[in-house]
């Protein structure tokens, strides 16, 4: 039997047509404390002191058994309480999970750019993704990738690159000048939405006050007043830096605060245009995850297929929806506000995968997306996925496709006895080692 690395199968891979499944062990790849099932559960209200229970699938499904249908003239039918348990039980999950898991990337300790890199390259080898993971761990990095700055950054680089090589003060170079100014504006503005808020956090100098004729009110640190107080954070930075280029030159300690803020802005914009030279390549990502706006339409083009949906996935009879952050609203507020309109968590948390197709099937966004992966051609990648039973439709469309020429199939340190049974009749198959990926 084969055991490669993933360089050896990044080499066998390229310039093929790839595509890479998702399992929780790439979330746990990168945060492996947030994405801890079994540590979720222990934080359900409902769950309280039941420690023996590791798995919400199973949860339901076994206290779906313990009601029956005896006293039909007296009692909720049976189907009913089967469906308030799920929807209860899969509401106050997601809502644990939200209240548990970092509420962004930047929130997560030790949260670098350079960490990202690795991932970044890893999904440029891929024309499709597909997920079976719930959590916004994806979501985050892909519109990290599109939203904070690598293709703006890869874009200036790119027009720098051009102003460099033209005549200085020619129609050209005045245009070309123009468009640098406007693409460094947008960096700047990335960069400063980034980095000053973890260092305002961070900072004990920075309060937030809240006066009342002079006197002051209520006085809160940046860190106690985010999340509570202080929302739209990406309003609230360009008012605090116009206070600072409007005071400095008045305050010996706002002018060197100042420079410091700028010393930071410039450091990072310096970082990323120097990880554009050497990761060109890996920032020509195409993420298209099928909506325009919120709105999802299956004759979009999609690249990106949450399997059995995800957090910020919702949907009701008509439509799915992608649920997205505003200013001075967090993501669960919108959630919850859209639960109450009708719509429902798109996740599929059933615990047999009879029950998980029959889900599936259910929703136009599910179906579409098991569909396209049942169809892939060429080579399929899968990272963080152990292939339990539960996962049996996974396995069996993985298996009776036969489009797929290779497939690698990753394991974590040691290959078990689970994932070589479900791919033990597939000659295509050869298994690799993640530990060391990212």
């Amino acid at each position: 039997m084969n055991l490669l690395t993933w360089d050896d199968v990044k080499e066998q891979i390229k310039d093929t047509d790839s595509s890479v499944l998702l399992g929780n062990g790439f979330s746990r790849s990168y945060c492996n404390s947030a994405f801890n099932q079994a540590e979720i559960l222990q934080h359900m209200p409902s769950l309280q002191g039941l420690t023996e229970i590791s798995d919400i699938e199973k949860c339901i499904e076994e206290t779906q058994t313990k009601v029956n249908n005896e006293l039909p003239e007296k009692t909720v039918p049976k189907v009913i309480i089967d469906r308030w348990i799920k929807s209860m039980l899969h509401k106050e999950f997601i809502d644990t999970l939200y209240h548990l898991m970092p509420k962004s990337l930047n929130d997560i300790e030790n949260f670098t750019d350079e960490k990202l890199v690795k991932y970044r390259e890893f999904f440029n080898c891929f024309g499709k993704v597909f997920t079976l993971n719930y959590d916004p761990l994806l979501y985050w990095m892909l519109m990290r990738f599109i939203n904070y700055g690598d293709e703006e950054f890869a874009n200036y680089s790119d027009l720098k690159e051009q102003l460099d090589a033209s005549e200085e003060g020619s129609k050209e170079y005045k245009e070309l000048k123009r468009k640098v100014n406007s693409s460094n504006d947008k960096c700047i503005k990335a960069v400063r939405n980034e980095m000053f808020p973890k260092y305002f956090k961070d900072n004990k100098d920075y309060k937030l006050n809240i006066l009342c004729k002079d006197e002051v009110l209520l006085e809160k640190s940046i860190a106690d007043a985010e999340g509570k107080i202080l929302g739209g954070w990406t309003k609230v930075i360009p008012e605090v830096y116009k206070a600072f280029e409007a005071k400095k030159a008045d305050s010996a300690i706002l002018s060197t605060e100042s420079d410091v803020l700028d010393r930071i802005a410039n450091t990072t914009i310096e970082s990323k245009l120097e990880s554009v030279k050497h990761n060109k390549e890996t920032m020509k990502l195409k993420i298209k995850d099928g909506f325009n706006g919120d709105n999802w339409d299956q004759n979009n083009d999609q690249t990106v297929f949450y399997l059995h949906g995800a957090l910020h996935l919702i949907e009701n009879n008509e439509n799915t929806l992608k649920v997205t952050k505003e200013e001075f609203k967090k993501m669960t507020e919108k959630v919850k506000e859209l639960w109450d309109q009708g719509y429902e968590p798109l996740t599929v948390l059933e615990s047999t995968p009879e029950a998980k197709i029959t889900k599936i099937h259910q929703s136009p966004y599910l179906t579409k997306c098991f569909n396209e992966f049942k169809d892939i051609s060429g080579t399929l990648v899968t990272h963080g996925l152990s292939f339990m039973d539960s996962d049996q439709h996974i396995i069996d469309a993985i298996n009776n496709n036969s489009k797929l020429d290779k497939i690698y199939i990753g394991y974590f340190n040691t290959l078990s006895e689970e994932i070589k049974q479900a791919f033990a009749n597939n000659d295509r198959v050869t298994f690799f080692e993640t530990s060391n990926m990212f």
